[in-house]
């Protein structure tokens, strides 16, 4: 019996030692206090100012006692060419544990192939590099980039695998982007849905883990390989450096060595709480 004790009081030490490294190496989430409406815009929230240099983003991450928010935007050309054409995965997970848990999906990574051969001629037309010596660059509305209907959601609470549209279950999330400009993703997903319906004073303080995975993106037949411009300056922006953050410069071509690669980020984030 008391050996049976000393394992369950070690493993217990053990628990609460991870749990403590948890919150060491957690980010705070920041709390919600304003009424998001999901439009691909950020005018609900506070400046975005933290960085994910590995997939050049600026990120904001929030929590009301209801709702889970995340929201990215990226002036890197590549990063949203790679998001429209394979896709960006975001993982959900309770614990600090960093398992894909539930998964929303979003792009599905099918927003590009589905232009019409006309529409991605315009939207290609800037990366040939005579065309751009000669011309003008496209118009705004012909930089637009497509916003996708549809989300793919796998392991969420009462939710079938499957593909829906941009609202479900309280789930919304919505893009907006010009090429050669900005692309923002946002997002916002019950709690109720992966975790608890509504979160209480104990809940504070809690690590909860965020994946983000943006797949390979793998070339379809019919759509040429292009190497990358040896031309053009260095990628611009350290944090906090803002608008300049991640952008492309002039004469750069997208990096297509990134955009044929997975990269996987996982985050540990602590839940905030104001019953106020």
């Amino acid at each position: 019996m008391k050996n049976w004790k000393k394992i369950l009081l070690s493993l217990l030490a053990f628990t609460c030692l991870q749990a403590v490294d948890a919150q060491k190496k957690a980010e705070p989430m920041e709390w919600q206090s304003t009424e998001v409406v999901v439009d691909g815009l950020t005018g609900e929230y506070p400046e975005l100012s933290r960085y994910m240099s590995d997939i050049k983003m600026l990120y904001y991450i929030g929590n009301d006692s209801e709702n889970l928010y995340v929201v990215l935007k990226t002036y890197d050309e590549t990063m949203m060419r790679k998001i429209m054409l394979s896709g960006l995965e975001l993982g959900l997970d309770s614990t600090a544990k960093k398992r894909m848990k539930s998964v929303l999906t979003f792009p599905v990574g099918r927003a590009m192939l589905q232009r019409s051969p006309d529409e991605r001629k315009d939207f290609d037309r800037y990366e040939n590099e005579e065309i751009r010596a000669n011309e003008k660059r496209p118009s705004l509305e012909k930089r637009r980039l497509p916003e996708p209907d549809a989300m793919l959601l796998t392991g969420f609470n009462d939710i079938e695998e499957g593909e829906y549209p941009l609202k479900i279950a309280g789930i919304e999330v919505k893009s907006k982007g010009r090429q050669g400009e900005e692309f923002v993703y946002e997002a916002k997903i019950p709690l109720k849905t992966f975790f608890k319906p509504l979160l209480t004073a104990e809940d504070k303080g809690k690590v909860m883990s965020i994946t983000f995975r943006l797949p390979p993106f793998e070339r379809p037949e019919g759509i040429p390989a292009q190497g990358p411009s040896q031309r053009g300056g260095s990628m611009g922006g350290g944090p906090g450096s803002g608008r300049g953050q991640g952008r492309m410069q002039e004469g750069q071509r997208p990096d297509f060595g990134m955009m044929a690669s997975e990269i996987i980020i996982k985050r540990q984030f602590i839940l905030q709480y104001n019953d106020k």
